[in-house]
């Protein structure tokens, strides 16, 4: 039988400051974003998870429409390259940031996740 290693207290303060080092300036990062993007799409909500060099960001239209009509216009193209310069000044130290887009609707989450976000990004 394979022995069971218990994570000590220091593992977990290990992985506590990793996890702030991932996710140092998120709120910043995430404002800024809203902001930018706002300035070129008509977002109902934009989540975005960083990962110390790479992030994924979920840009979320008003109805399946909407969305079709982003894609077809290459949204996620625009989209990536507006939040790289967002996310540069916060990042300095990456070589490369690595950005995931995921478009999806507020009419989505609302038909297949009963209006709950939280359901829809787990």
């Amino acid at each position: 039988m394979k022995k069971l290693k218990i994570p000590t207290q220091d593992d977990f303060v290990r992985a506590k400051k990793t996890m702030a080092y991932r996710d140092r300036n998120w709120d910043e990062i995430s404002r800024e974003a809203r902001a930018a993007l706002g300035k070129i799409f008509d977002l109902h909500e934009l989540s975005i998870f960083p990962n110390d060099c790479e992030f994924e960001a979920i840009l979320f239209f008003k109805t399946n429409g909407d969305m079709q009509r982003a894609a077809s216009c290459d949204a996620a193209m625009k989209a990536r390259s507006v939040l790289s310069d967002v996310i540069r000044p916060f990042r300095p130290e990456c070589a490369e940031i690595e950005i995931t887009i995921e478009l999806d609707s507020h009419e989505n989450v609302t038909a297949n996740f009963n209006g709950s976000y939280f359901a829809r990004l787990r």
